[in-house]
């Protein structure tokens, strides 16, 4: 049911090979949601086609990843069924995906290197910069390169894949925020 964003790299979808021989399909999914998140950090506006910040902290990017993924982890089970048809998302298995991985890191020196949560998403970054879409600066921040942006102006302004992508990002279980909630 997951739907693959395509992302040009060296002329076919994200191989595995780039982020590791043993990952799994919803590994891959895993990958395209933290680059959705990733693009999310840098394009949050309604309308701007123009990033509002010249790079993302990799701490920051990694709580936001870990942020959703404990929204996800605690929803419904009916809510995240209803959520993945939604999206044409697995957002379950993607949970699981990233639960499976150790959150240690305080012992690591090379997480890209590890099976680490953090590692993960290093890979991912990684990934991206061998493509060509990103700069990661010493593991520790994010920039997008102008290809990056090109790529994001012609696919995401979409009006509505955009409005569908930012409200998957603002309410993952596809239902609009109750006017009651807090009170």
């Amino acid at each position: 049911m997951c739907l693959p964003l395509a992302i040009p790299c060296s002329g076919t979808l994200m191989p595995r090979e780039k982020l590791g021989r043993n990952l799994r399909e919803r590994d891959l999914y895993l990958a395209y949601f933290v680059i959705l998140i990733l693009l999310s950090c840098f394009y949050d506006g309604e309308t701007s086609t123009q990033t509002h910040r010249a790079f993302v902290p990799v701490s920051e990017l990694y709580g936001r990843v870990k942020n959703h993924m404990a929204e996800i982890r605690d929803m419904v089970e009916d809510d995240a069924i209803a959520a993945s048809h939604t999206f044409d998302l697995d957002f379950c298995s993607m949970a699981e995906v990233w639960y499976e991985r150790s959150d240690d890191l305080e012992t690591l020196v090379h997480p890209e290197k590890s099976n680490s949560r953090l590692g993960f998403v290093l890979k991912v970054m990684m990934f991206l910069q061998d493509e060509g879409l990103v700069h990661v600066l010493d593991r520790e921040e994010v920039r997008l390169t102008e290809k990056c942006r090109q790529i994001v102006f012609r696919y995401y302004f979409n009006a509505q894949r955009k409005e569908a992508l930012m409200r998957l990002l603002h309410q993952p279980n596809g239902k609009e925020p109750s006017e009651h909630a807090g009170s």
